[in-house]
Protein backbone atom coordinates (compact mmCIF):
# COMPACT_ATOMS: atom_id res chain seq x y z
CA UNK A 1 0.00 0.00 0.00
CA UNK A 2 1.41 3.32 -1.20
CA UNK A 3 2.14 5.92 1.86
CA UNK A 4 0.01 8.37 1.15
CA UNK A 5 -2.70 5.71 0.94
CA UNK A 6 -2.32 4.86 4.23
CA UNK A 7 -2.07 8.41 5.70
CA UNK A 8 -5.18 8.91 3.83
CA UNK A 9 -7.17 5.64 5.59
CA UNK A 10 -6.08 7.04 9.01
CA UNK A 11 -7.58 10.23 8.24
CA UNK A 12 -10.75 9.25 6.82
CA UNK A 13 -11.51 6.88 9.10
CA UNK A 14 -10.66 9.30 11.99
CA UNK A 15 -13.09 11.68 10.43
CA UNK A 16 -16.21 9.19 9.04
CA UNK A 17 -16.86 6.89 12.11
CA UNK A 18 -17.95 9.62 13.92
CA UNK A 19 -20.70 11.04 11.45
CA UNK A 20 -23.66 9.94 9.88
CA UNK A 21 -24.61 11.25 6.37
CA UNK A 22 -28.24 11.83 5.33
CA UNK A 23 -29.61 10.75 1.88
CA UNK A 24 -31.50 13.87 0.53
CA UNK A 25 -31.85 15.71 -2.80
CA UNK A 26 -29.65 14.81 -5.49
CA UNK A 27 -28.48 11.25 -3.57
CA UNK A 28 -32.30 10.28 -3.91
CA UNK A 29 -32.74 8.74 -7.29
CA UNK A 30 -35.36 8.90 -8.84
CA UNK A 31 -35.72 12.67 -7.40
CA UNK A 32 -38.13 15.64 -8.08
CA UNK A 33 -35.67 17.93 -9.52
CA UNK A 34 -35.71 20.68 -7.29
CA UNK A 35 -39.93 20.32 -7.88
CA UNK A 36 -39.77 19.85 -11.84
CA UNK A 37 -41.04 16.14 -11.14
CA UNK A 38 -43.80 17.07 -8.36
CA UNK A 39 -44.36 12.88 -8.40
CA UNK A 40 -41.23 12.00 -6.85
CA UNK A 41 -41.34 13.30 -3.31
CA UNK A 42 -38.05 14.84 -1.45
CA UNK A 43 -37.55 12.40 1.24
CA UNK A 44 -36.26 9.18 0.72
CA UNK A 45 -40.32 7.17 -0.23
CA UNK A 46 -40.56 3.61 -1.06
CA UNK A 47 -39.29 3.39 -4.72
CA UNK A 48 -36.57 5.10 -4.42
CA UNK A 49 -32.78 4.35 -3.49
CA UNK A 50 -29.70 6.62 -2.21
CA UNK A 51 -27.07 6.69 -4.60
CA UNK A 52 -24.36 7.28 -1.50
CA UNK A 53 -22.13 4.24 -1.47
CA UNK A 54 -22.75 1.87 1.47
CA UNK A 55 -26.08 2.74 1.92
CA UNK A 56 -29.14 0.31 2.84
CA UNK A 57 -32.45 0.14 1.70
CA UNK A 58 -35.42 2.13 3.20
CA UNK A 59 -32.62 4.39 5.45
CA UNK A 60 -32.23 7.24 4.51
CA UNK A 61 -29.42 7.77 7.23
CA UNK A 62 -25.66 6.30 5.96
CA UNK A 63 -23.25 5.52 8.70
CA UNK A 64 -19.69 6.67 8.19
CA UNK A 65 -18.46 3.71 8.67
CA UNK A 66 -20.65 2.26 6.15
CA UNK A 67 -19.40 4.80 3.70
CA UNK A 68 -16.02 4.37 3.72
CA UNK A 69 -16.32 0.84 3.61
CA UNK A 70 -18.04 0.38 0.59
CA UNK A 71 -16.40 3.61 -1.09
CA UNK A 72 -12.42 2.58 0.19
CA UNK A 73 -12.74 -0.40 1.52
CA UNK A 74 -11.54 0.84 4.16
CA UNK A 75 -12.12 -0.64 7.86
CA UNK A 76 -12.14 1.48 10.65
CA UNK A 77 -10.79 -1.19 12.99
CA UNK A 78 -7.78 -1.00 12.04
CA UNK A 79 -7.15 2.67 12.22
CA UNK A 80 -4.67 2.39 14.84
CA UNK A 81 -2.75 0.07 13.13
CA UNK A 82 -2.22 1.74 10.14
CA UNK A 83 -1.61 5.19 12.35
CA UNK A 84 1.29 2.71 13.73
CA UNK A 85 2.66 2.15 10.91
CA UNK A 86 2.55 6.04 9.62
CA UNK A 87 4.57 6.35 12.59
CA UNK A 88 7.16 3.55 12.26
CA UNK A 89 7.80 4.76 8.35
CA UNK A 90 8.31 8.39 9.74
CA UNK A 91 11.02 7.52 12.26
CA UNK A 92 12.56 4.76 9.80
CA UNK A 93 12.61 7.60 7.40
CA UNK A 94 14.03 10.36 9.72
CA UNK A 95 16.64 7.84 10.22
CA UNK A 96 17.71 6.58 7.64
CA UNK A 97 17.85 10.68 6.28
CA UNK A 98 19.71 11.48 9.28
CA UNK A 99 22.24 8.69 9.18
CA UNK A 100 22.83 9.64 5.47
CA UNK A 101 23.15 12.90 5.81
CA UNK A 102 26.26 12.06 8.54
CA UNK A 103 27.96 9.14 6.17
CA UNK A 104 27.67 10.59 2.76
CA UNK A 105 30.52 12.85 1.50
CA UNK A 106 27.71 15.32 -0.45
CA UNK A 107 29.59 15.46 -3.55
CA UNK A 108 33.61 15.73 -2.27
CA UNK A 109 34.83 13.50 -3.95
CA UNK A 110 32.85 13.96 -7.10
CA UNK A 111 35.04 15.70 -10.32
CA UNK A 112 35.17 19.64 -10.39
CA UNK A 113 36.29 22.06 -12.52
CA UNK A 114 37.85 25.48 -10.93
CA UNK A 115 37.74 28.07 -13.98
CA UNK A 116 40.22 31.09 -12.94
CA UNK A 117 40.54 34.40 -14.82
CA UNK A 118 43.71 35.14 -16.67
CA UNK A 119 46.29 36.36 -14.76
CA UNK A 120 46.94 40.21 -16.74
CA UNK A 121 50.06 42.45 -15.63
CA UNK A 122 48.41 43.99 -13.61
CA UNK A 123 47.01 41.02 -11.44
CA UNK A 124 50.51 39.83 -11.95
CA UNK A 125 52.00 42.26 -10.00
CA UNK A 126 49.49 42.61 -7.39
CA UNK A 127 49.81 38.52 -6.40
CA UNK A 128 53.75 39.05 -6.36
CA UNK A 129 53.49 41.74 -3.88
CA UNK A 130 50.94 40.38 -1.86
CA UNK A 131 53.26 37.08 -1.85
CA UNK A 132 56.17 39.27 -0.65
CA UNK A 133 53.97 40.46 1.84
CA UNK A 134 52.90 37.28 3.15
CA UNK A 135 56.92 35.91 2.99
CA UNK A 136 57.57 38.85 5.02
CA UNK A 137 54.80 38.60 7.89
CA UNK A 138 55.89 34.84 7.68
CA UNK A 139 59.33 36.24 8.57
CA UNK A 140 58.27 38.44 11.42
CA UNK A 141 59.72 41.39 9.62
CA UNK A 142 56.56 43.72 9.08
CA UNK A 143 53.12 43.55 11.15
CA UNK A 144 49.97 43.17 9.89
CA UNK A 145 47.89 46.35 8.92
CA UNK A 146 44.23 45.58 10.11
CA UNK A 147 43.37 49.43 10.22
CA UNK A 148 41.21 49.25 6.99
CA UNK A 149 39.25 46.63 8.10
CA UNK A 150 35.71 47.77 9.29
CA UNK A 151 35.15 47.27 13.35
CA UNK A 152 31.60 46.93 14.11
CA UNK A 153 29.72 45.31 17.18
CA UNK A 154 26.65 45.61 15.31
CA UNK A 155 25.24 42.64 13.63
CA UNK A 156 24.64 42.51 10.20
CA UNK A 157 21.00 42.51 9.22
CA UNK A 158 19.00 42.88 5.88
CA UNK A 159 17.28 46.26 6.83
CA UNK A 160 17.92 49.89 5.51
CA UNK A 161 20.22 48.48 2.77
CA UNK A 162 20.70 50.48 -0.56
CA UNK A 163 19.45 48.67 -3.71
CA UNK A 164 21.86 48.85 -6.74
CA UNK A 165 19.93 48.66 -9.76
CA UNK A 166 22.50 47.66 -12.65
CA UNK A 167 21.42 47.61 -16.74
Amino acid sequence: MMRAGTDFLVSASLQFKRIDLLCEGTYITPNSLGGALPQYPTALGPNQVCTLAGATAGNAIVPGRAYISASFDYAVSEQWRNWGITLVFWFGFSAIQAFLAEWLDHGAGMPAINVFAKENKERKQLNENLEKNKQAFRRGEMEQDLSGLIQTKKPFTWEDLTCVHTP
